[in-house]
């Protein structure tokens, strides 16, 4: 998405994290986890999602009434779906706690 003309759906970090939202959706799912410190951490450290984000947003801002896929919300979903999977990519790796209770210990 480097060169300013690409769409947001075309670029898999995008497509995929909607397609896995949608299927926790689709699954009854009502909950998404993510652990702030976990997401701070991600955010600011180069391995991070939110630049491409900005460049997708892009693509919402100049062809959102053209395109007809309303962007916006679905990029937020996607954003959601690949926080929270870095959240549990965190606990399988035993990087988080099971609950906050153990967080505060």
């Amino acid at each position: 998405m480097s060169d300013g003309n690409s769409h947001w759906t075309e670029d898999p970090l995008w497509t995929d994290a909607l397609q896995r939202y949608y299927e926790l959706r689709d699954s009854g799912q009502k909950t998404l986890v993510i652990d702030v410190a976990v997401v701070e951490d991600f955010l600011f450290s180069g391995r991070t999602p939110a630049y491409k984000f900005m460049e997708a947003m892009s693509s919402v801002q100049a062809l959102e009434e053209q395109d007809g896929h309303r962007g916006a919300p679905r990029l937020i979903c996607a954003l959601l779906s690949l926080l929270s999977d870095v959240c549990a990519q965190a606990k399988k790796e035993n990087l988080l706690p099971d609950s906050p209770s153990e967080k505060a210990a």
